[in-house]
Formats: structure tokens, sequence, C-alpha cells
């Protein structure tokens, strides 16, 4: 599944939009898949190369609101609290992951 393209001001994607990159800081880094997902449906996120640069989470989360309706609310450089107290969200720590980990859901 390719990402949406609407997306954080730190993340590149591949031609495709099947490969996101997180650059310049760990703030703004929000990606969207690129249509809703369907009930009983696997998705797969695969951690192809991390960095020691930064330190904290990979939050991972599932929302019934749009990518704008999100990104319009993130315009501060700090992180989005307000958006990440909403349920369907997982947070998996930096260290706990190596390169070439999936991590798999099911909507």
């Amino acid at each position: 599944m390719r990402f949406h393209e609407l997306h954080g001001k730190n993340i590149s994607f591949d031609e495709q939009r099947l490969v996101a990159t997180r650059f310049n800081s760990f703030t703004h880094a929000m990606i969207f898949s690129e249509r809703p997902l369907y009930p009983g449906e696997l998705f797969i996120v695969e951690i192809e190369d991390s960095t020691d640069r930064w330190t904290g989470h990979v939050k991972i989360g599932f929302t019934l609101l749009p990518p704008d309706e999100i990104l319009n609310q993130c315009t501060e450089e700090v992180v989005y609290d307000h958006i990440l107290h909403i349920p369907g969200r997982s947070s998996i720590k930096k260290e706990n992951i190596r390169n070439g980990d999936l991590i798999l859901f099911l909507f």
C-alpha cells in the first residue's frame, strides 16, 4: 500500500510512495496510508533503517480523521500530544526496533 500524498514536512518518499524517510528532525514526521484500511486487513510496517541521532518511540496508530485535518492541528514544534492521546495507537521504544524488523497490525 502506498503512503498518502499529505505528510509531515520532515518526510520524503521514494517515487512510488512505498518508502518513507524521516530527515532533519524528530518532529513533523507523520505519514498516512493512501486509503482507509478495511476491517480485517493486515497492515505491515518494515523498519529498513534507523539512526542513533534521536531517541524515543515509533508511534503507529489508526484514526478516523483525514490526514489534512490532523496535519492542520500539528503546527507546533512540540510533539503532537493532543493527537497522540486518541485510542488505537501503539508506541514502540526505539531500542526495541532493529533494521529489517516487521511490525504487523490487524485492523
